[in-house]
């Protein structure tokens, strides 16, 4: 019974073969009668005029090619496929642009023209809304700082005076006091007490020793050969007459300054001052140095350069004002700087 299925399948197979061919070839002879057009009527390809063509393009190819100008919306010509950098100012719109390059356009950071940052080839940092506080060669100085000082603000060998980075981290006071003896003849003997480095200090002329006028004295010890005694004055008070000994400091930075000092036990204080003073820049803004009172240095400081045109003229008398002149072009000019903490 297996065997007889298996006939009778292969039979149906056999009958289905041969009628799909059948039905193949009765459909290829049916092609002409679907697509009668194309199969009745054929058409050539359309012929091109080849040597025309070739003629007009070699002529065209020939002639420089010609640009339309473009311009930007203020007006301003400017030459094709080159980029142009244009700012919209905070909150206007989109369409009211600002050409940097346009004459008579507003700054787009004042007080600075829009020329000089593309002078200095900096139109990319105009595009900071921080850019005159930047420091675009890293010299240390702001753009704006730049501008003002008429300095290449791309260049950081061109940077302002270093005196206007100059600031006051601190001034430090140091006290003393004169005192003198008179044994007659017009030699006096002197006593000073003072604070040095945070220490009471104290020297005096011991045994019955005196000096006359145009002497220096202390020869040893604190304050050595910082003083000379420059003459012995009378005045009177109240109908009382009272000695006042006239003293020169010899102190470098404050030489030829005179002092008054009273006789008796009364106390006239004077002061000693330095400045504790730093450059505000990225690279010495921690490198603190002094300069005492009078003194003149250098910047960047260094206590052995040839040339010191800075000076720390005085320090106020509350002590957190120092007064500073410095030589600009062989003028004198003079600052004022107050203590920052």
């Amino acid at each position: 019974m297996k065997d007889k299925y298996e006939k009778v399948l292969l039979g149906v197979a056999a009958l289905i073969a041969v009628a799909m061919i059948v039905l193949g070839v009765m459909k290829l002879g049916a092609v002409e009668e679907d697509f009668p057009e194309a199969a009745e009527n054929p058409r050539d390809a359309d012929a091109i005029a080849a040597e025309e063509v070739v003629a007009d393009a070699a002529s065209a190819l020939s002639k420089p090619p010609i640009l339309a100008k473009v311009s930007t919306p203020k007006g301003r010509e400017v030459k094709s496929f080159t980029p142009v950098n244009l700012f919209v100012r905070k909150g206007a719109p989109m369409n009211e642009t600002v050409d940097p390059e346009a004459p008579g356009e507003k700054p787009v950071h004042p007080p600075i023209p829009n020329s000089w940052w593309l002078k200095y080839g900096m139109g990319k940092e105009m595009g900071y809304g921080n850019a005159p506080q930047r420091d675009f060669d890293g010299d240390g100085f702001s753009n704006l700082e730049e501008y003002k000082a008429k300095t290449e603000p791309n260049n950081k060998n061109s940077f302002p005076s270093l005196f206007a980075k100059l600031k006051v981290a601190s001034i430090e006071k140091e006290q003393w006091y004169l005192r003198f003896s008179n044994f007659g003849g017009g030699a006096l003997s002197f006593r000073i007490e003072g604070i040095q480095g945070g220490k009471k200090v104290e020297n005096r002329m011991r045994g019955g020793l005196a000096v006359p006028p145009g002497t220096e004295f202390f020869e040893e010890g604190p304050y050595q050969k910082r003083f000379k005694f420059v003459e012995l004055k009378t005045e009177e008070k109240n109908g009382i007459p009272k000695d006042i000994a006239m003293v020169e400091d010899l102190k470098p930075g404050k030489e030829g300054k005179m002092y008054s000092i009273p006789s008796g036990s009364h106390k006239t204080f004077q002061n000693d001052y330095t400045g504790r003073l730093y450059l505000d820049t990225p690279d010495t803004k921690d490198n603190v140095f002094p300069v005492e009172e009078g003194m003149s240095f250098s910047l960047p400081f260094d206590p052995d350069a040839a040339e010191k045109p800075y000076t720390l003229k005085e320090i106020s008398g509350d002590g957190t004002t120092a007064h500073l002149l410095w030589l600009d072009n062989g003028e004198t000019k003079e600052l004022e700087l107050k203590v920052e903490n």
